[in-house]
């Protein structure tokens, strides 16, 4: 009920009463759940304008969203500009996406002008501190495709900042070497899988 949550929001402007981070995340989510990725990253923006910066849970919905929409370089486009905390002509050019991304899409995605969002172009203004979580990297990883190395790449990259790949994000590569019919580099993944899952056990 978008819709509604939306009337709720001009009433609240209405009546003097300033959204929070929660209600932001709220409507975000709310959007993103309806498959409407431009109105979600249009309330993203509305939010960093009003001054309310938003937490990482609030940045991976609109991530998912795009992941979600086939828009993957429109999200690597946002987590590119989040990590840096700048916020300066995210979306100006060409947002079509790579090959992989593209043959991705045609697989999983029936509504191909999914991919080219030229409707909407974002200033984001204000600065933020964002701190990416497993589950970021997790929804980048899928939107990677048949691409192993890009996916590796960002585990590697999750391990730079401190995060420690789970069995989720194994499974996701390994996923990728099945769709690529990599399965060698499929076999070496789960080998990987079970080394990780003996260290733990070993921990507990």
């Amino acid at each position: 009920m978008w819709q509604m949550a939306l009337k709720i929001k001009e009433d609240m402007l209405s009546s003097g009463v300033t959204p929070n981070m929660h209600i932001w995340s709220s409507l975000i989510s709310a959007c993103a759940n309806a498959g409407l990725v431009e109105q979600a990253i249009q309330l993203f923006e509305e939010m960093l304008l009003s001054g309310c910066k938003p937490n990482s849970q609030c940045c991976n919905i609109l991530l998912h969203a795009c992941v979600q929409a086939c828009q993957y370089d429109r999200a690597f486009r946002l987590f590119q500009c989040w990590k840096g905390s700048e916020a300066q002509e995210v979306f100006h050019g060409d947002h079509s996406g790579n090959a992989d991304e593209i043959e991705h899409a045609q697989k999983h995605c029936p509504n191909m002008t999914n991919i080219v969002p030229n409707s909407h172009h974002l200033n984001f203004i204000k600065k933020f501190p964002f701190t990416p979580t497993p589950a970021t990297y997790h929804m980048l990883m899928k939107a990677c495709g048949s691409d192993y190395h890009r996916a590796k790449a960002l585990m590697d990259e999750m391990k730079t900042v401190g995060i420690s790949p789970n069995h989720i994000s194994w499974s996701i590569l390994i996923d990728i070497c099945g769709v690529s019919g990599n399965v060698s580099g499929a076999v070496q993944v789960t080998h990987f899988l079970l080394e990780f899952t003996r260290s733990l056990l070993f921990t507990l």
